[in-house]
């Protein structure tokens, strides 16, 4: 498909059809955290996640081939008492960050059709090979629904981009802006392709993201809208926090912009071998009538609840322990797509 006039791709609190979920098998990415067992850890923990959003909508789920989908098969077989069910897709792929590989799914305006958005994807930079298989998921899922595909040649990862659901978009620069993306791209013209792409009028720009974040600074970590002018927002009292300063930096800039702002603690710091991880409440994912939040074993999730139960009076707030998930460098948000058309 080569062009579409204009698209919408909706608010992630807009009525979903399904959330999309590819289930683990890659054990390279797991085998260096602390369990014993780290992918039927990790199975373990996506059982879980699935089941709580079964009884709230669809999950459409990946399996890399038709034997990774075997092994699953009584599980698979037990969730047929849900009230909602799941489809289960044969789909090649090399990890579980659907957020940033996979479709955005929009509809084209001028005949009301659902339609796929597709960028390419190198792995946030070249960091984590092998992504050839990733890259090609959006194509493989056009295949599947019989929807048509709309594909750019510029790299674009769903983590990256927040959108308000009326023609704004927000963003970092150390993310977007950074080399190992579109070294062939200035400001302007990334702008543009996106305008192009998703139909919006204007881009805001923060500075970057988490400490941590082998993303470069995805926006989904730390800056979500949860209306058209409504953002939860990381913050810490903590001068002494490697987020600190950029956080309050980007809490006075929003201000300015004029959104209302809801603020998130960040959670107890976590390492890994040394290494600062980027933990936070924002990774959270709307399903149908309910918000699902991580947490992470800390004092601070009693008081990210609150935040989340004050926001979102008409949802019910849903916790599962992320402090596995978070170990890869990911949240819920990270490792899910909704669709909506």
């Amino acid at each position: 498909m080569d062009y579409i006039e204009k698209v919408y791709y909706p608010p992630e609190w807009a009525r979903q059809i399904s959330v999309w979920l590819s289930f683990p098998h890659n054990n390279n990415e797991w085998e260096q955290t602390n369990s014993p067992d780290p992918l039927n850890e990790i199975c373990s923990f996506y059982r879980t996640w699935v089941e709580m959003i079964l009884d709230y909508q669809r999950v459409d789920l990946i399996f890399k081939d038709q034997g990774h989908c075997d092994q699953e098969k009584d599980w698979l077989l037990s969730l047929a008492s849900k009230k909602f069910k799941i489809q289960t897709h044969i789909i090649a792929n090399n990890d579980i960050w659907i957020r940033d590989y996979g479709p955005f799914f929009v509809k084209d305006e001028t005949n009301n059709q659902p339609v796929l958005l597709d960028f390419a994807f190198n792995a946030w930079g070249e960091k984590f090979p092998p992504w050839d298989l990733d890259d090609e998921v959006p194509y493989e899922i056009a295949q599947k629904l019989q929807l048509s595909i709309l594909s750019y040649n510029f790299i674009m990862e769903g983590g990256a981009l927040e959108f308000n659901g009326e023609g704004a978009l927000l963003t970092t620069k150390q993310c977007l802006l950074n080399e190992n993306r579109n070294p062939d791209f200035d400001q302007e013209e990334l702008e543009d392709s996106l305008k192009e792409a998703f139909s919006i009028k204007k881009i805001i720009w923060l500075e970057r993201g988490l400490e941590g974040d082998h993303t470069d600074g995805h926006i989904d970590d730390f800056a979500r809208f949860i209306s058209a002018n409504k953002i939860l927002l990381c913050q810490t009292q903590d001068p002494t926090n490697p987020n600190y300063a950029h956080l309050k930096s980007s809490k006075e800039f929003l201000e300015k912009e004029g959104f209302e702002l809801d603020f998130l603690p960040l959670p107890q710091d976590m390492h890994r071998d040394g290494e600062y991880l980027p933990a936070s409440y924002a990774n959270f994912i709307f399903i149908n009538a309910a918000v699902i939040m991580p947490t992470f074993n800390c004092p601070q999730d009693a008081e990210a609840k609150l935040v989340f139960e004050r926001n979102f009076p008409d949802r019910e707030v849903l916790t599962i322990d992320s402090s596995f998930l978070i170990q890869e460098g990911g949240g819920l948000h990270c490792a899910s797509k909704q669709q909506s058309f």
